[in-house]
């Protein structure tokens, strides 16, 4: 199986067992005398099988990631640059704060500009690392 086919089973495990778990959740207690639609035992194992199951795609997911795990990381940690810099305050200039509230003169040392500057360098590393990353997955084969 393809790594991105992988990933795309593994989000759907993930997905059933958030289901199963809410069914449990909600089905485990009823109304004496009431129809139980629902065996909770039985859910309680095919949550269990499927944990084991999604454990074992998990290991070999990360098996076959082991060579890319450097721009996995570079990935993640570029996105919350990206967030931190949107964050940023750039204020410049005489700011009021609230309702008759005092003008306050505010200046930045790393400007607006500077920063989309940096927004615009580090989304260009995030596509190119994007596309590395996306590469791997439709060549690299998972064995199960």
């Amino acid at each position: 199986m393809k790594l991105y086919k992988a990933l795309k089973l593994k989000n759907k495990m993930v997905g059933e067992i958030s289901k199963l778990q809410q069914t449990i959740g909600q089905k485990n207690s009823f109304i004496v005398g009431s129809e139980k639609n629902y065996d909770v035992k039985e859910l309680l194992k095919e949550l269990e099988n499927k944990k084991v199951e999604l454990v074992k795609l998990k290991l070999a997911i990360n098996d076959a990631n082991s060579k890319i795990q450097g721009d996995i990381y570079d990935l993640s940690e570029t996105k919350s640059l990206i967030a931190f810099y949107g964050g940023l305050s750039c204020s410049k200039g005489k700011v009021s704060r609230g309702f008759g509230g005092e003008a306050t003169e505010y200046d930045c040392q790393f400007s607006e500009l500077e920063r989309d500057k940096e927004v615009k360098k580090l989304e260009e590393i995030l596509e190119e690392t994007q596309e590395r990353i996306d590469a791997h997955n439709h060549i690299t084969e998972i064995y199960l």
